[in-house]
């Protein structure tokens, strides 16, 4: 399992948008929108299928603007192919890096 959470400076419909569209090579298996009073919150869940380990790895993004700044919080989960060891041969941590990193040129201190 792998996670990170940063600030961007986009709204939290940019940041959604830019993860639903960099995602094509995983599957979006859930969906939430929800906002009222100015407060705004996504959460993105993905799923992709890797053959280093022949198995799949879920992707979860929580985007929401509860402290004024739009943050992205993520977390990379990846499954094993042994009942044996839960190594998911760095999938999960690969994923999440390729995730954050489509987000360097908005992310702000």
């Amino acid at each position: 399992m792998a996670d990170r959470t940063f600030f961007v400076s986009l709204s939290v419909q940019e940041a959604a948008a830019l993860i639903k569209k960099k995602q094509e090579d995983a599957d979006q298996v859930f969906e939430s929108h929800s906002h009222a009073a100015g407060v705004e919150q996504w959460i993105l869940v993905y799923q992709k299928y890797f053959f280093r380990n022949s198995s799949y790895a879920a992707l979860t993004a929580i985007i929401d603007n509860f402290s004024g700044k739009t943050k992205v919080a993520a977390v990379a989960t990846g499954g094993s192919a042994s009942l044996l060891t839960s190594w998911d041969w760095g999938a999960a941590d690969s994923w999440l890096k390729e995730f954050s990193d489509r987000f360097t040129k908005y992310t702000i201190k």
